[in-house]
């Protein structure tokens, strides 16, 4: 007898739940993976829309200069105009800068360790040290002190440099105790040093002190700039507008990402469902080529989302939310988004409906909107449109992450993970008999077996016997 194949045979028919297992838990782990696509898409979409909640992104300014001298930026409150910036003086901290030290490897305390006090803290300089052994001292303290030590070997010099700008910036160190002759040595020329703070005129207001060379006037954030061979003061035309093509690139990148999301929810939902396709087993891709495997996959993983409730309902939502008018505002101001230039049908048509909601860009209405009324469409956007479409869109999320989690995580709670668990754990206890079922058909073949050898030797014995009659 063909044992093997026998068993082989009889096996199949108990393999049978464990694959019809293995091809649920394949159609579910591809209806999950295509959920977490749309997830990742409409957190996506939700993070570009969340830009324009606000009117630091809505209401955007820039601000030029014309001078390399000062950099600066502007707030969404900072009022538009023209403004003048005199730099007579730029924030520095305490430096002290000595001369050559007296030895540049030999050691500068012979007589005997030495505690020099900086800024109020105690720091010993053990015998014998060099002006770099006296730098990681002092730079061991630093956080106490404030101040940074460095030893340069080309021009011999030890540097103290205080770690702020400004008033509070300051340096002193003194002889505390122990071998004198190290300050000596280091050579610093002075034993204190104090920072100055940054001195500038802005719009007639003279004589405004800072303790850093970044500051904040009149909604402006200000950065002053090292210049080689700066004579001071020094004159800055200051110029802020509205930033129209920030917000115009984030307000084409919302309408193109929705889009995007429009386009992937209908072709998703709308996908053909091929039930004859079931996923493949173990012995079926064996039997197959790969490129049949994959034809054969493509129609088995189609249609995951037809007709799905989540989705088709989170676009309705969308689209109702960015119809209906906002309300609120005063009187005369944009309450639609058609009056920006984003519209729900193709200028000169009447299809808007075969677009399932996507949305148009009059790019040249948006533009015009935003340099006349730029504060109107900051309203429009931020109290009403980005608001409204920021909450569906996260409830969607939500929905999405509960069903079939984020993707962010290898391990989830969401539903269809628990079913893929739970299909794990039945699958593992099924496989585990299949063990027990296999030995037991060995078991009895071999014993048919042994009875049909016995059986076999019973007749030739009696053949035997009959012939010798």
């Amino acid at each position: 007898m063909d044992t093997e194949t026998m068993i082989k045979q009889m096996m199949q028919a108990h393999r049978m739940p464990i694959d019809r297992m293995k091809q649920k838990q394949q159609t579910i782990t591809w209806q999950r993976d295509a959920y977490r696509e749309m997830n990742t898409m409409m957190a996506q979409l939700r993070d570009t829309i969340s830009t324009l909640r606000f009117e630091s992104t809505t209401n955007a300014k820039k601000v030029t200069t014309g001078t390399t001298a000062v950099t600066a930026t502007a707030t969404s409150d900072t009022t538009p105009g023209a403004y003048a910036l005199t730099i007579h003086q730029m924030a520095s901290a305490a430096t002290i800068t000595g001369n050559a030290v007296s030895s540049t490897t030999g050691p500068l305390n012979t007589a005997g360790d030495t505690v020099l006090t900086v800024n109020g803290v105690d720091i010993t300089i053990t015998q014998n040290s060099t002006a770099n052994n006296v730098v990681t001292a002092l730079n061991a303290k630093t956080s106490q002190t404030g101040v940074k030590a460095s030893f340069d070997a080309v021009t011999q010099r030890i540097t103290l440099t205080h770690n702020q700008t400004g008033s509070t910036s300051a340096i002193n160190i003194a002889h505390k105790s122990g071998d004198a002759s190290l300050l000596t040595n280091m050579n610093l020329g002075t034993a204190s040093a104090t920072g100055q703070q940054a001195i500038v005129d802005y719009n007639g207001v003279s004589g405004l002190t800072f303790d850093t060379n970044s500051f904040k006037i009149e909604g402006i954030n200000f950065t002053l700039k090292p210049t080689a061979g700066a004579t001071y003061p020094i004159n800055v035309n200051v110029a802020v507008s509205a930033d129209t093509d920030k917000v115009f690139d984030t307000i084409k990148s919302f309408v193109s990402k929705y889009n995007e999301l429009i386009d992937k929810v209908q072709k998703k939902t709308s996908e053909a469902r091929y039930r004859d396709f079931q996923p493949l087993t173990d012995d079926q891709r064996k039997e197959m080529k790969e490129d049949e495997i994959k034809q054969w996959e493509e129609k088995a993983k189609s249609g995951m989302l037809r007709n799905d409730a989540t989705l088709k309902s989170a676009v309705d939502k969308m689209r109702t939310a960015l119809m209906e008018p906002v309300t609120g505002l005063p009187a005369g101001s944009f309450d639609m988004l058609s009056d920006i230039g984003i519209s729900t049908s193709k200028p000169g048509t009447q299809l808007a409906y075969k677009d399932n909601g996507k949305l148009y860009l009059d790019e040249n209405k948006l533009r015009e909107a935003l340099e006349t009324n730029p504060e109107q469409v900051s309203d429009l956007l931020t109290k009403g449109y980005a608001d409204r479409l920021y909450k569906e869109i996260d409830t969607t999320i939500t929905r999405l992450t509960k069903l079939a989690g984020s993707g962010t995580t290898l391990a989830d709670n969401s539903n269809l993970s628990l079913q893929l668990r739970d299909l794990d754990r039945n699958i593992s206890v099924k496989t585990s008999g299949l063990k027990a079922y296999e030995d037991k058909y060995y078991k009895q073949f071999a014993s048919l077996e042994t009875a049909i050898q016995t059986m076999n030797s019973q007749s030739a014995w009696l053949s035997q016997q009959f012939s010798s009659m």
